[in-house]
């Protein structure tokens, strides 16, 4: 191989690699993605059973609300607090 040759295959390897790399660095990302959304619906999951459980009525709407809010709901939860005061305390955190 001359040298224009040799360079131009370096080229080429040079490209292989960051392609593999940007390629491998995506996937990584997109698990991350992956497990924050999952923790996400867990809590809500969660949220909704310990509404279910504590006030024997739906916490579906808990589908609606923001890591923020959701921190915020636990936070009202431990407090003996009625449901309708707990949805409206949430619906002020909303807006």
């Amino acid at each position: 191989m001359n040298s224009d040759e040799l360079l131009k295959v370096y080229e080429i390897e040079s490209e292989r690699l960051l392609i593999r790399s940007k390629i491998s660095r995506n996937k990584e990302e997109g698990h991350e993605e992956g497990l924050k959304e999952g923790r996400k619906e867990g809590q809500i999951e969660l949220a909704i059973l310990l509404i279910e459980t504590k006030y024997h009525k739906s916490g579906e709407w808990l589908n609606q609300c923001t890591p923020q809010q959701m921190k915020h709901f636990h936070e009202l939860f431990v407090q003996n607090i009625s449901y309708d005061d707990l949805k409206k305390a949430m619906a002020i955190d909303r807006d």
